[in-house]
C-alpha cells in the first residue's frame, strides 16, 4: 500500500501507539514496521490476537518483559565469539521467558489455538539450557560458584588466603615490635595490596613494597615483605580463576549455539508480544477486529478516529461494489464540520484492518481485499517544486485516475477545489463521473451543489452531509447518509461576527436555483429531526415494552416453578402419610387378632374402634391442606347415580350409587366401602387429556390402592439398635415386634437387634420372628465390628 497514503492517513500514529504497548524490543520493531497486507495474512495476524484473548481467560499470561533483546548476543555467536557472562544472564532471561511460554501453551488445546501454537513451534525445549545456565551465572551476570566444582575449590582457597593474610598483618599491628611505628593499628588496602600505615621517620624500619603514602606525606603505605610471598600464591590462585571462568564461558557458549532455531524462537518472543499489544490496544479502544471478506466492500459501524481524543462522534459508512449499497460517496456540510476527519478514519480504519490490527468500532465492521487507498486530502503546496495547491491537488488526481479500479479506495478532499468555482465544478463532474465507472469505492467530499445533484441522479452514487445545528449554529459532527448538506458558509461568517447587512446582500446575490436547493436541504433536515425524535420516542416506548414483557416472563416462570414444586412436596408428604397408615393400619390389625383370643374381647375391639376414630381425626385434620392442592369439588346437578368421582382423603376412585340428598350427602362406594359424602367432597374425574382445576393436562390414570390416605400426628423417634438381653424370650418377642413398629414408622432402613449369645435359645427365637415379620426385608448375624452372633442386623423394607 502507498506510504505517502499512510502517512496522510496518519497510520505511523497508530504504529507508535502500538510499540508503546509492546514490551520487548522484537515486539516494538514489528509493531513500527508491520504494514497493511493480502486477506489472508491479516486474517492470520487477527487469529493470534483473538486467540490471545480467548487464552489470557482459561490460564494466566506469560510475562515476556523479561526477554530483553537477545539480537545482539546472537549476532556474536554467528560471529564465533564466546559470550561473556553478562551475555550469559541476558540469555539466560530470554530463555526463562521461552521456558514459561512453553508451558503456557501447554495448557491450552491446541485444536482451540492453532495460531499461538504454530508461534510456539518456533520455540525449541529449553529447560536443559535454563538448568545451565542458572547454575552458571547469576542474573547480575557473575559467574557462579556452582558453575563448576574446580572453580568452587579455587575460590574457597581464594578466601583462605585473603582470610589468612588478613590476620597475619593485625598480629603484625599488634606486635611490639613494629606497633610503635604504625600511625594506627589498621589494616588497609592501596592498589588492590593490604598494607600497614607506618609513620614517614620510621619507613625504613620496617621492611616491605611501599604502595602509596598520605596527602600530608606524613604516612606511608608498605606491604610488608613477610606477606608478598602470600600475594604470590594468591595471584596464582586467582590466574586459576580466570582461565577456569574462560573454560566455563566456552562451554556456556557451546551449549547456547547447539540450541535449535535460536533465532526463530527470538522471532516468536517478538511475534507474541506484538499479538498481545494488539489485544492491549483493542481493550483501550474498546474496539473490534473487523470481518475481513474477500470482495471489495467497506462497513464501519459506530467507527471512531482512534488519534481523537475525549468523545468523537462516531460514523456508519456502507460502500459495496454490489447490491443496495452504494459504490459512490459524495459528502458535503459546512467548514470544521467533520468532512475530512470522516475521509481519514475511513481511510485509517481501512489500512488498519488490512494490517491485522484493531479498529475503534463495533460488531458488524466489515473490510474487503483493497490493494490499495488513494488518498488526496490536505494541502500539498510545494515551493520547491513550484507547485499551488491546485496544481498539487490536479497532480493527485492524476496519479489517482491511473490506480482506480476494481479493489482500490478512493479518498479525495474537496474535489475540484482552489480554482473558478465553475471549472472546479466541471472538473469534480468529469472526475467523479470517471472514478465512478472505474469500479473503484470513491468517497469524495465538495461544497459544489452540481456534485449532489449528480449523487442524486446517478445510480450507485449516495449524498451524505456533516450534519449541521441549526438552532445553535454548531456542527454536530455526524454523518448523515442519504441526504446532501449545506455549506453553511454565510451562516458560519454570521456567528463568528460578519455584519448582518453584509449577510443579507451576499443571500440576496446568491443564484435562485441555489437558494431553493439550500431551502430544500434546509426542510429536508427540520423533516429528520423531527423523524429522529418520533423514532427515538418509538424506541423508547419499544424498550419499555420489551421490559414489562421480560418481566411477566419471568414472574411466569416463577409462578411455574412454584407450583411445580408445591406439587412435588404434596407428593411427598401423601407418600409418607399413606406409609405411616399402612403401619398403624398393620398394627391395629394385630390388635384385632389379639382381641379375637382374649377373654376380654368386646373391650379390647371397642377400644380399637376408639383408637381408629382418632386416627381418622388425625388423618382428616393433617391432609387438608395437602387434598385441597388441585382438588375441584364437581357441581351437585353433575353428581348423578354411575358416575365417577374422586373422594377427598381417598386416592381410590369412587362411584355415586345416590345422589345428593336435603342435607347434600351422596352414597357412594370406594373399594368395598359404602360411605356418605357431602358433595363439596366430590370432584369430577378426568379423562387422560382433560384440563383439571388447575389447567394442566392430566397424564397417567392417578395410581390406586387399597386403604384411604391417612398419616399419623408426627414421626415416631426411635434408636437405631434395641437390647433384648436379659428379657425372657415371650416379653422380647413383643418389644421387638413393638420396636420393629416404630422403626419402619420412623423410616429406618437398618436396625440392630442385641440378644447376646448364651444359650443360643433367644436368637434363635428372634431370627424365626424376624423371619414371618411383614417389615423385615432381610437379616444377617453381626460382623466382628458389630457384634458378632450376639447381635443381628436387620434392612426394613421401604
Amino acid at each position: 500500500m502507498n506510504r505517502k497514503a499512510l502517512d496522510i492517513l496518519d497510520f505511523p500514529e497508530i504504529q507508535k501507539l502500538l510499540a508503546r504497548e509492546t514490551l520487548t524490543p522484537m515486539g516494538r520493531d514489528l509493531a513500527m514496521s508491520t504494514y497493511p497486507c493480502t486477506v489472508g495474512e491479516a486474517r492470520a495476524r487477527q487469529r493470534s490476537v483473538l486467540e490471545i484473548h480467548k487464552a489470557s481467560a482459561r490460564a494466566p499470561v506469560p510475562s515476556i518483559s523479561d526477554a530483553g533483546d537477545p539480537r545482539p548476543v546472537l549476532e556474536k555467536l554467528d560471529a564465533g565469539a564466546v559470550l561473556s557472562s553478562g551475555d550469559l544472564a541476558l540469555m539466560l532471561r530470554a530463555f526463562s521467558v521461552m521456558d514459561s511460554v512453553q508451558s503456557w501453551l501447554c495448557r491450552l488445546d491446541v485444536s482451540e489455538y492453532p495460531e499461538l501454537f504454530s508461534i510456539g513451534k518456533k520455540i525449541p525445549p529449553v529447560k536443559g539450557i535454563v538448568g545451565l545456565l542458572e547454575r552458571t551465572v547469576t542474573p547480575e551476570g557473575e559467574i557462579k560458584d556452582s558453575a563448576s566444582d574446580l572453580l568452587r575449590k579455587i575460590r574457597r582457597e581464594i578466601k583462605r588466603h585473603l582470610d589468612a593474610m588478613r590476620e597475619r598483618l593485625e598480629s603484625l599491628c599488634r606486635s611490639p615490635q613494629l606497633a610503635p611505628y604504625l600511625q594506627e593499628p589498621v589494616v588497609s588496602l592501596r592498589s588492590g595490596r593490604y598494607v600497614l600505615p607506618v609513620k614517614q621517620e620510621y619507613a625504613s624500619r620496617v621492611p616491605g613494597v611501599i604502595h602509596d603514602q598520605s596527602g600530608s606525606g606524613q604516612t606511608v603505605f608498605i606491604e610488608p615483605l613477610v606477606i608478598v610471598e602470600m600475594w604470590n600464591e594468591l595471584r596464582k590462585l586467582e590466574l586459576s580463576e580466570r582461565d577456569e571462568i574462560e573454560r566455563i564461558l566456552r562451554e556456556a557458549t557451546t551449549a547456547i549455539r547447539a540450541v535449535p532455531g535460536l533465532k526463530d524462537a527470538v522471532a516468536a518472543l517478538g511475534e507474541l508480544d506484538f499479538a498481545f499489544a494488539r489485544a492491549s490496544l483493542m481493550d483501550k479502544w474498546g474496539g473490534v477486529l473487523p470481518e475481513l471478506r474477500d470482495g471489495h466492500e467497506l462497513v464501519l459501524r459506530k467507527a471512531r478516529h482512534p488519534l481523537l481524543r475525549g468523545n468523537p462522534v462516531p460514523l456508519d459508512v456502507v460502500l459495496e461494489k454490489a447490491g443496495e449499497a452504494p459504490r459512490t460517496l459524495v459528502i458535503t456540510g459546512p467548514n470544521m464540520g467533520g468532512k475530512t476527519v470522516a475521509l481519514k478514519t475511513i481511510g485509517l480504519l481501512t489500512a488498519l484492518a488490512l494490517s491485522g490490527f484493531p479498529v475503534p468500532a463495533t460488531e458488524g465492521t466489515v473490510v474487503g481485499d483493497f490493494s490499495d487507498v488513494l488518498v488526496d486530502i490536505g494541502d500539498e503546496q510545494s515551493i520547491q517544486e513550484n507547485l499551488s495547491t491546485f496544481s498539487a491537488h490536479i497532480k493527485n488526481i492524476i496519479a489517482i485516475l491511473k490506480e482506480a479500479g476494481p479493489g482500490k479506495l478512493v479518498l479525495i478532499d474537496e474535489l475540484g477545489a482552489g480554482t473558478d468555482p465553475k471549472e472546479g465544478a466541471a472538473l469534480g463532474l468529469a472526475v467523479l463521473r470517471r472514478l465512478h465507472s472505474s469500479g473503484a469505492l470513491v468517497v469524495v467530499s465538495t461544497h459544489y451543489s452540481e456534485l449532489k445533484t449528480l449523487a442524486y441522479e446517478s445510480p450507485g452514487m449516495e449524498n451524505a452531509s456533516m450534519e449541521w445545528d441549526s438552532v445553535n449554529m454548531v456542527p454536530t459532527y455526524k454523518l448523515v447518509v442519504g441526504r446532501p448538506g449545506r455549506s453553511n458558509g454565510l451562516d458560519v461568517a454570521l456567528r463568528v461576527g460578519l455584519s448582518p447587512e453584509i449577510v443579507r446582500e451576499a443571500r440576496d446575490l446568491m443564484p435562485r436555483d441555489l437558494v431553493r436547493l439550500e431551502e430544500m436541504v434546509r426542510e429536508m433536515e427540520e423533516k429528520n429531526r423531527e423523524v429522529e425524535k418520533e423514532l427515538f420516542k418509538l424506541r423508547e416506548e419499544a424498550s419499555r415494552y420489551e421490559k414489562l414483557r421480560a418481566e411477566m416472563e419471568t414472574m411466569l416462570r416463577t409462578t411455574e416453578r412454584e407450583r411445580k414444586e408445591i406439587l412435588a412436596a404434596a407428593r411427598r408428604e401423601a407418600e409418607e402419610i399413606v406409609r405411616r397408615a399402612r403401619v398403624e393400619t398393620e398394627k391395629l390389625v394385630k390388635e384385632i387378632r389379639k382381641a379375637s383370643r382374649a377373654p376380654d374381647r368386646e373391650g379390647l375391639i371397642a377400644a380399637i374402634r376408639e383408637e381408629l376414630d382418632a386416627l381418622r381425626r388425625g388423618v382428616d385434620e393433617e391432609a387438608a391442606e395437602t387434598s385441597e392442592l388441585g382438588f375441584a369439588p364437581m357441581p351437585t346437578g353433575e353428581i348423578t347415580p354411575g358416575t365417577p368421582v374422586q373422594v377427598r382423603g381417598f386416592t381410590e376412585r369412587g362411584r355415586v350409587l345416590e345422589p345428593p340428598d336435603e342435607d347434600g350427602t351422596a352414597l357412594v362406594q370406594v373399594g368395598s366401602l359404602t360411605v356418605r359424602v357431602k358433595s363439596g367432597d366430590l370432584a369430577a374425574i378426568l379423562e387422560p387429556g382433560e384440563k383439571g382445576p388447575t389447567g394442566t393436562k392430566t397424564g397417567q390414570p392417578r395410581p390406586e390402592v387399597s386403604l384411604p390416605t391417612v398419616a399419623a400426628k408426627k414421626a415416631v423417634q426411635v434408636r437405631s439398635e434395641i437390647d433384648l438381653r436379659g428379657v425372657r424370650a415371650s416379653e422380647a418377642l413383643e418389644l421387638l415386634d413393638k420396636y420393629l413398629d416404630d422403626a419402619y414408622l420412623a423410616g429406618l432402613k437398618t436396625a440392630r437387634i442385641i440378644h447376646g449369645k448364651g444359650t443360643g435359645a433367644l436368637r434363635k427365637a428372634v431370627v424365626d420372628f424376624l423371619q414371618k415379620h411383614p417389615h423385615v426385608r432381610e437379616f444377617r448375624s453381626g460382623e466382628v465390628g458389630e457384634g458378632g452372633f450376639g447381635v443381628t442386623v436387620v434392612t426394613l423394607k421401604g
